[in-house]
């Protein structure tokens, strides 16, 4: 997949998407990352084992590798990134207690964002507002680019919503946005969400899919980041020597010579001195 290249910035094209299980659904994950450009899909609840590789290969298209996080005890649960190998990755390892995540340095043409996809599941976890405020503030102090996606089971939509509140008022203290606006969920609610610190996100898109895929929507955006922009030329003034300096200047020093003997006063000696710089010329 080619990532979009404007002017100063370099698109990138993210899809979020709870599964439900991939097991059975590995040709229809990679038809939708193929049907719809996506560079980057994010995946939760995808219900595999530690070991379970051979449905992540089929999810992925060719020129795609993926990383995934299981839950390791229990049924349910994990999260996956499928992503083009036009990016470099690397992988940082968080445990908490109310909330999956699985954390990636993703860079592209030497620029780094950081890509946390989460999955929180239903209830209220009485941890879950500390911790996630912790995790989120240790992101945004490590690096100046981040973006946090996934299944938060938080109904946002529900301004009268004391849990969504609450959350509301971390993502505020610490400077995040949440993009995401619209059910995401068959029910009708927005539960999953793209939250971002120092990237820009544009044209998020809520894509309806087949309940015999999930009874989540894909969320997809665009992220956009800045090229690193080049210093100014400077140029740096300096004489050339070569081996007909030596000469070149004892040719032109008698000649000069008189004006350096016994000057009267320092404004005699800089003109004296500036005389003699003047033959030979910076380059």
């Amino acid at each position: 997949m080619k990532i979009t290249d404007k002017s100063d910035k370099q698109m990138i094209k993210l899809g979020l998407l709870n599964i439900r299980s991939i097991s059975s659904k590995a040709l229809i994950v990679n038809e939708i990352i193929t049907d719809n450009k996506l560079d980057l899909l994010c995946l939760t609840e995808t219900w595999l084992k530690p070991d379970d590789y051979i449905t992540l290969n089929e999810s992925s298209p060719q020129g795609y590798d993926y990383r995934h996080n299981p839950r390791q005890k229990g049924k349910g649960g994990g999260v996956a990134v499928i992503y083009s190998n036009i990016f470099r990755i690397i992988q940082k390892n968080f445990k908490y207690n109310s909330f999956e995540v699985m954390v990636l340095y993703v860079t592209l043409c030497k620029l780094t964002f950081v890509l946390a996809t989460v999955y929180r599941p239903p209830g209220h976890h009485t941890d879950f507002i500390k911790e996630f405020a912790e995790f989120l503030s240790e992101l945004v102090l490590a690096a100046d680019k981040v973006l946090v996606v996934g299944d938060f089971n938080i109904h946002v939509d529900n301004n009268k919503d004391a849990f969504g509140l609450a959350f509301a008022d971390i993502l505020n203290s610490i400077g995040v946005k949440q993009h995401v606006s619209g059910p995401t969920h068959c029910r009708n609610h927005t539960l999953d969400l793209i939250l971002s610190h120092g990237i820009d996100i544009d044209a998020v898109e809520i894509l309806q899919q087949s309940d015999d895929i999930s009874d989540h929507y894909l969320v997809s955006c665009i992220i956009q980041l800045a090229k690193a922009t080049k210093p100014p030329p400077s140029h740096k003034y300096c004489r050339t020597i070569t081996s007909a300096t030596k000469d070149c200047f004892i040719n032109n020093l008698p000649e000069q010579f008189h004006r350096l003997s016994i000057p009267d006063n320092i404004e005699e000696l800089d003109a004296a001195t500036e005389t003699i710089g003047s033959l030979f010329p910076a380059h």
